[in-house]
C-alpha cells in the first residue's frame, strides 16, 4: 500500500469468477463416487497426473496429490463469488460406465456439487445449465456487480 508505483498498490486478488462447464474436481475416485462414469480413467486423467496407469494414480502417495487438484476442495469462505454456467442439462447420476469423457468430464453435477460447498461456507455461487439457464444479462450483471465494488 505504500508503493510509489500505483500499479503495485493494486490487489491481484481475484473478485469474481465466471466459468463454464467447470470441471470442479480432478480426482477420479471423487467423479466416481458423485459423478459416475468408467471406472478406468480416461487416458487423459493419467497424462494430467504424470503416471502411466490407474493403479499408479490411485496409490496413497497420489491421494494428496488429487485432493490438490481439485479445486472443490479448496473452498474457503474468503473465496469470491462465482457463477458457473453448464451447456448440458442437469441429469441423474451415477452416470452410466459407457458415458462420453466430454459429457463425464464437463457434467452440471460438478457446479452442483461446488454450490453446495460453496453455500456451505457462506460464499455466492449461481449455479445454471441447459434447463436452468442464467437471465439475459446475468453475466454482464454479476460482473459489473463484482468488479465494480470498492
Amino acid at each position: 500500500p505504500d508503493s510509489c508505483d500505483p500499479v503495485a498498490r493494486e490487489s491481484t486478488r481475484v473478485r469474481c469468477v465466471i466459468a463454464y462447464n467447470a470441471q470442479t474436481s480432478n480426482d477420479p475416485l471423487f467423479v466416481l463416487a458423485h459423478i459416475g462414469g468408467p471406472r478406468i480413467p480416461h487416458p487423459k486423467v493419467l497424462m494430467f497426473y504424470g503416471v502411466n496407469n490407474a493403479e499408479a494414480l490411485f496409490s496413497e502417495e497420489m491421494c494428496p496429490v488429487l485432493n490438490d487438484a481439485s479445486p472443490i476442495t479448496h473452498v474457503t469462505p474468503d473465496d469470491p463469488p462465482v457463477m458457473l454456467i453448464y451447456e448440458w442439462p442437469l441429469t441423474p447420476t451415477p452416470l452410466p460406465e459407457k458415458t462420453r469423457p466430454e459429457v463425464l468430464a464437463h457434467h452440471p453435477k460438478f457446479g452442483q456439487l461446488l454450490k453446495e460447498r460453496m453455500d456451505s461456507a457462506g460464499v455466492p455461487c449461481h449455479f445454471h445449465h441447459k434447463k436452468s439457464p442464467p437471465l439475459k444479462d446475468a453475466q454482464r450483471d454479476f460482473l459489473r456487480r463484482h468488479l465494480l465494488e470498492n
